[in-house]
């Protein structure tokens, strides 16, 4: 069955109004509203030569053959080496050497940060692992850390260790420094779990779990650090070793009350490290980390709306213009949409993004219509919308 739009007025940035045929919509989907081509509305080129131009809209880069982290939508990914930090935002004073992610170096009172631009689902249960390196008994340590603030922070330096003061956090830390005339209850070289909930993280404080181990941490070695957490109970082992070190009662969800995810059970992983009176270089060495993602539903296409714009009506917009809303609750995408255009043009540009937005095809239609136009959109995990139908004159 097909519901019809009637012509309507379409509303375009100049003010000029303009009389178009929206089409018809198959299935559900309704072709009620005006088809706003406004200012605000971001849009994507879908050409027939390049389609994954950007025209405007917060979508981030375009592809270009080295894709990051958070543009193929990964929850899982191992890094062996940094000789290329891409999916990663580096903050304060982590830089690559090489092969590897210094985080620090044997400079007074710095702190640097790595982050992974996906935002994870944790709430499930995830394990991760890094390798590390710290040249000198110095200052102050190095930790994994969990956060729903933003993928740029950085907390206290010194003592902090890089995550102090981040609301809705956990660290586990591997403390190398006993911070005397503060309540650095374990002393040096050990390894604890701390947060406090949605309040700020303290590094100092009573931690939820910790261990001393036998190994200097700092002693110039590589050493790794692994991580499980099922909801419930956090483990951490060190160096191989099969036994934890020790297993935390954690539930992400439920800390003090409160979770520390965001509604969608996701959170941003990074790790932090820091320098204080004493000094040290923090390098990591590798990094791999894996989150179970939930079978989830299929995203959703809500709103699908065709017209032809001529040439010459507004000042660089014409072609074809597509607008679509995509619903995809809890799924962080992209999502890679496939475009029959009706005509034997298919593309398939890549979007960061749901919500409302346009596609916008360059190329006019070289036959005459009416054109069926049919979309489909596959989240990361390969689930696929129904496919939607509109048809323009």
């Amino acid at each position: 069955m097909q519901v019809c739009a009637a012509v309507r007025p379409l509303r375009i940035p100049s003010l000029l109004a303009l009389v178009v045929a929206i089409g018809c919509t198959d299935g559900a989907v309704s072709p009620s509203g005006t088809l706003g081509v406004d200012e605000g509305l971001p849009i994507v080129r879908a050409d027939v030569t390049s389609s994954e131009r950007l025209v405007r809209g917060s979508f981030g880069s375009p592809r270009n053959g080295a894709q990051t982290v958070a543009q193929l939508g990964l929850s899982d990914f191992a890094i062996d080496d940094f000789s290329s930090a891409t999916g990663l935002q580096l903050v304060g004073s982590a830089h690559v050497v090489g092969t590897v992610l210094r985080l620090t170096d044997a400079v007074q009172f710095t702190g640097g940060a790595a982050w992974a631009l996906a935002k994870p689902r944790l709430a499930n249960g995830f394990e991760t692992s890094f390798a590390f390196r710290v040249d000198q008994d110095g200052s102050d340590g190095i930790a994994f850390v969990i956060q729903d603030n933003a993928p740029d922070v950085l907390g206290g330096i010194g003592a902090g260790l890089g995550y102090e003061g981040l609301p809705r956090s956990l660290a586990v830390e591997v403390d190398l420094w006993d911070n005397l005339g503060f309540p650095d209850v374990h002393g040096g070289n050990h390894i604890a779990v701390q947060s406090r909930g949605v309040e700020p993280n303290e590094a100092v404080s009573e931690p939820l779990a910790f261990a001393t181990p036998a190994a200097d941490l700092s002693d110039g070695q590589v050493h790794t650090l692994r991580i499980q957490y099922a909801p419930g109970a956090l483990s951490a082992f060190l160096d191989g070793a099969q036994a934890p070190l020790f297993t935390a009662a954690v539930d992400l969800t439920n800390i003090r009350g409160a979770s520390i995810l965001d509604d969608a059970g996701r959170a941003w992983v990074g790790i932090t490290a820091a320098t204080g009176v004493g000094v040290e270089a923090h390098d990591l060495i590798n990094w791999a980390f894996s989150a179970p993602e939930p079978a989830g539903t299929a995203p959703v296409i809500d709103q699908l709306q065709a017209i032809v714009i001529p040439p010459g009506v507004v000042p660089g917009l014409s072609g074809v213009w597509l607008r679509v809303r995509l619903t995809d609750p809890g799924d962080p995408g992209p999502w890679n949409w496939r475009i029959d255009w009706g005509d034997g043009v298919v593309t398939t540009p890549t979007v960061a993004i749901q919500g409302a937005f346009a596609f916008l095809r360059a190329e006019p239609y070289s036959t005459p219509g009416p054109h069926a136009i049919t979309v489909t959109a596959t989240d990361p995990s390969g689930l696929a919308s129904a496919p939607v139908t509109t048809t323009v004159p």
